[in-house]
């Protein structure tokens, strides 16, 4: 590769720049959990385990990317839906604009 770069974060959903890296095969990615992470407590991952709904817990100690806590609809129900969807083609001229009367 030409280079290398670290990203650390706690996933948002499966969505935006660092979800596309962690599934994109020129990344290399890394996953730990803090549930594999010795210098964390089982007894703090229990209480927090039992504090947090379930798909919050997944995303802020197990570091999965969830979607459905930021959002109603999941992801792949929504993809699932937009099949047919238009495609914008950036190559043409679009124009907006909006009629107050």
């Amino acid at each position: 590769g030409l280079g290398w770069e670290t990203f650390l974060s706690t996933p948002t959903g499966k969505g935006g720049f660092f979800y596309d890296a962690s599934v994109d095969p020129d990344f290399k990615h890394m996953h730990i959990s803090s549930e594999d992470c010795p210098r964390i407590s089982r007894e703090f991952l229990k209480k927090e385990r039992g504090r947090l709904p379930k798909v919050e817990y997944a995303q802020e100690y197990k570091g999965e990317f969830t979607d459905e806590y930021n959002q109603f609809f999941p992801t792949a129900l929504i993809k699932s839906r937009m099949k047919n969807f238009i495609r914008w083609s950036f190559k043409e001229n679009y124009q907006r604009g909006a009629l107050f009367l």
